[in-house]
């Protein structure tokens, strides 16, 4: 689909294309749940969704730098789902509806779309 590349030299490294760059499909990644969630919080940081505190407070919930001050592993996701929908919606509010059309301009009947890894070796 021309969004991910691997990176040369290696074998299990991608990266995004300038298209996916342009279209910022780590963010919609995350949107669609493809990440893991200690990676979540970091890609909307770099998006400047939240801020440096709020990803740090966000990775204390998900445990990920020791401890779980959030209390149980089921809450602090909950929480996550819930800051990531908030988020969701702000993004959309700010021209979600122009990359939306922009990506089903260049992937207009892809059927369901995967992202990770390699692509699977033809026969």
């Amino acid at each position: 689909m021309g969004l991910e590349e691997r990176v040369p030299g290696t074998t299990d490294t991608w990266r995004n294309t300038p298209l996916g760059s342009e279209l910022h499909l780590d963010l919609l990644m995350v949107f669609m749940g493809l990440w893991d969630e200690w990676e979540i919080p970091m890609i909307l940081e770099d998006h400047g969704l939240i801020d440096d505190l709020e990803a740090e407070h966000m990775l204390d919930l998900l445990g990920a730098r020791g401890g779980n001050p959030g209390g149980s592993p089921y809450r602090a996701r909950e929480r996550l789902n819930a800051d990531t929908i908030r988020e969701m919606h702000l993004a959309f509010n700010r021209g979600g509806r122009k990359a939306i059309d922009k990506v089903m301009k260049y992937l207009p009947d892809c059927g369901p779309v995967v992202f990770a890894g390699p692509p699977a070796p033809t026969a």
